[in-house]
């Protein structure tokens, strides 16, 4: 092992930077112009408006939060079914989505001084409703923008983003978590980085939470090929880049 590395990656994680910013040079602390929570996108995308959220009580299985917890562990293996239009909305709505009433721009997952430097992507490979492609989720919206609608060997582009774990090609859809961390560091400056890490970290517990409460197996996936994953969301691997995925399906018996 790489001593001097893995020191490193220690220190990274510890909170000693916080005493060192300079907290009157932050972006925010100068008046530069708050930058925005959701990426503003082109006009013209196709926009698919999910289930509203009036009715996602529906896709939730009758199951307390001490099952769901007791339930949660990672499935790697699928059957290929689809997804419903309810599920996948309701997956977006638990890892992303904005409590009511939206003006408050408070979500369902804590982030560092709200923030919100994650944009959630979806690969959808099979669901109701939702034709294959490559969407964005626009939380304010709850509403997905068809980033590209190539679904010419999707699934295979999927697998080789995640450096060959299979199930991110099988699941009905793929989630990917891009950061943008200028967001943060607006706020936080070079201590930033950390926490959001720790940011994506929640979405994708409620998004594994969600997922089980559905009946639905997860597996969530911190290996990845950081320019083909960015390459097959449409990010420009600078001001936005992937630091997490996600994989979901209709779980196999064999499970």
């Amino acid at each position: 092992m790489d001593k001097e590395k893995i020191l490193a990656g220690r220190e990274f994680m510890k909170d000693y930077a916080r005493a060192k910013v300079d907290w009157e040079q932050t972006d925010q602390a100068k008046g530069v112009e708050v930058p925005p929570t959701e990426v503003r996108m082109p006009k013209g995308l196709t926009r698919y408006f999910l289930e509203p959220f009036e009715e996602l009580g529906d896709v939730f299985e009758n199951m307390d939060i001490r099952r769901v917890i007791e339930e949660r562990r990672t499935r790697r293996k699928y059957t290929g079914d689809k997804l419903s239009f309810g599920q996948l909305s309701g997956l977006l709505w638990a890892s992303a989505g904005y409590r009511q009433p939206v003006k408050k721009k408070l979500r369902h997952v804590p982030s560092a001084g709200n923030r919100q430097p994650i944009e959630v992507y979806a690969i959808v490979m099979d669901s109701d409703d939702i034709p294959p492609g490559v969407y964005r989720y626009v939380p304010s919206q709850h509403a997905l923008d068809l980033i590209s609608d190539n679904a010419d060997g999707l699934r295979d582009r999927a697998i080789a983003a995640t450096r060959g774990q299979v199930w991110a090609g099988t699941a009905g859809v793929t989630f990917a978590f891009a950061a943008v961390p200028y967001r943060t560091e607006w706020r936080y400056d070079y201590t930033a980085h950390r926490v959001i890490l720790m940011d994506v970290g929640h979405m994708c517990q409620n998004l594994y939470l969600a997922a089980t409460s559905m009946g639905l197996g997860a597996c969530a996936m911190a290996a990845y090929d950081q320019d083909l994953a960015d390459h097959l969301i449409g990010v420009d691997g600078e001001e936005q880049f992937t630091v997490y995925m996600c994989s979901v399906g209709v779980i196999a018996e064999e499970e």
